[in-house]
């Protein structure tokens, strides 16, 4: 590239921007290891534990958290057309009682363990509350990190200790929309 005011020519090269992200000044470079499935591993990790993963810290305080996720949702190529963000759950097959029951607006189950499955955008992140403690249902996401897979589905596997359970998702898309469900189950007596 010439310019009018220069003889000399510039050189300007392009990074691929799926593979480089800027992060307030720095440059983190997505690698083999960092995707959706590590980030889920290292969820809620600080440094100097067994699953902290410094490639996955990209503001760099020592924590990975939610905001970490958001450089690798960004870098994920979309595989969906830009639509509005839907949030689908269900309980596993198996799980939900069938026929005349209770009203919910969950699913209801005669088991202790049940396996919860959703649907959202593809390559998404789903951040769940907690169930126990002080911080349960809180709406604060400090329980697990799910991955979405390429189909747009996620699931995982939960015990159920009380006779109404009420959990939370906030899920997080490539395009950066965000949606929170809640989804009560309830346990009805075996």
């Amino acid at each position: 590239m010439r310019t009018k005011r220069s003889r000399y020519p510039l050189a300007v090269e392009g990074l691929e921007g799926r593979l480089a992200l800027s992060t307030g000044g720095s440059i983190a470079v997505l690698t083999p290891d960092v995707n959706l499935q590590a980030f889920a591993t290292a969820y809620l990790s600080h440094r100097g534990q067994p699953n902290y993963n410094p490639a996955l810290d990209f503001n760099g305080n020592g924590f990975i958290g939610q905001g970490d996720v958001r450089p690798i949702l960004r870098a994920l190529a979309p595989i969906t057309p830009h639509e509005p963000q839907v949030v689908s759950l269900r309980l596993g097959p198996g799980d939900q009682v069938r026929g005349h029951h209770p009203a919910n607006s969950g699913g209801v189950t005669r088991k202790s363990d049940v396996t919860v499955i959703g649907h959202t955008t593809p390559n998404s992140i789903v951040f769940t509350d907690s169930l126990t403690g002080p911080r349960a249902s809180d709406f604060k996401f400090v329980g697990l990190a799910l991955p979405v897979d390429s189909k747009g589905f996620f699931s995982y596997k939960l015990r159920l200790k009380d006779s109404l359970i009420q959990t939370e998702y906030l899920a997080i898309d490539p395009f950066g929309h965000q949606t929170i469900r809640a989804f009560p189950i309830l346990k009805l007596p075996a």
